[in-house]
């Protein structure tokens, strides 16, 4: 039986929106309770849900758009529409993810968990240098995105070499291309969302201590890092299917999709510009 493939893009968008506004109320309740202070809660349930309350966080998400603007370039072949592809590039974003979560973690163990509040974005004294980087990026992705809409693709070099690297002889550099790709957006998306899942991290980092001693923090953030992991591996198999579909359902217009990408991109990169000048509006409409 053939499936409509109008009927499939949107239940990829479905799926998406659903475990968006799941994880987003996740990080509500998680700020509304756990950062609040409440210590009744297993430390394993509390590492669970500040993994995902981390993934869904609203400094991070806006950039799901971006990967399904960048996933995959119209022109590429048949061959990386593979589920073996798809799963490779899912596990490779995980990895990024997982790589800047102990990062993160290591910096709290050696500054302390004071840290990672410090890089938060809501409060009275929100985060300059968090505010610079979603500021700079926001610019970043809006002249990308302008590109896009003029029809010009990446306007730099560099990056059309980083996102789409010409075939080579040998299959394993060809993946090593593809790895670097996207373990650089599961890292950078876990880096432009730190100034809401730095606090979170920090909170984990600090309860954990309170339920028992270093083991029990370092059961803690795997549990975090695993959770966003697997996390990254779902959202990134729904979103490469979802972008197969549309190129399926519009198999020839390709400039026509180039176009939507680059609205996607401006909208999301006015969206970080904005959210990093005007903070207060920011907070007072993404956080409780």
């Amino acid at each position: 039986m053939k499936i409509n493939p109008f009927f499939s893009l949107t239940l990829f968008f479905a799926i998406i929106f659903l475990l968006v506004a799941g994880g987003y109320g996740l990080f509500i309740w998680f700020v509304l309770n756990i950062m609040k202070g409440d210590a009744s809660y297993g430390l394993l349930f509390v590492a669970v849900v500040a993994g995902v309350a981390s993934f869904f966080n609203p400094c991070a998400f806006p950039l799901l758009p971006v990967y399904l603007a960048r996933r995959q370039n119209p022109e590429e072949g048949e061959s990386k529409k593979s589920g073996k592809h798809i799963l490779f590039s899912g596990l490779a974003a995980a990895f990024g993810v997982t790589v800047f979560n102990l990062l993160l973690a290591l910096v709290l163990g050696i500054l302390g968990a004071s840290f990672g509040k410090s890089l938060g974005l809501a409060g009275e004294n929100p985060s300059g240098p968090v505010r610079w980087l979603r500021g700079i990026v926001g610019v970043f992705i809006v002249y990308l995105g302008l590109s896009h809409l003029m029809g010009k693709g990446n306007p730099f070099e560099w990056l059309n070499r980083f996102f789409h690297p010409k075939p080579f002889p040998q299959g394993s550099e060809q993946e090593q291309s593809q790895f670097k790709k996207f373990f650089g957006y599961g890292f950078g998306y876990t880096l432009l969302g730190v100034g809401c899942g730095g606090p979170i991290l920090a909170v984990l980092f600090v309860f954990a201590l309170s339920q028992g001693g270093f083991l029990d923090v370092i059961l803690a953030l795997a549990v975090y890092s695993f959770v966003m992991a697997g996390l990254m591996v779902v959202v990134s198999t729904i979103v490469a299917f979802s972008k197969e579909s549309l190129l399926m359902t519009l198999r020839g217009s390709t400039a026509k999709i180039q176009r939507v990408s680059g609205i996607i991109l401006v909208l999301v990169g006015l969206f970080l510009v904005f959210s990093s000048i005007f903070i207060t509006e920011f907070t007072r409409i993404l956080f409780p």
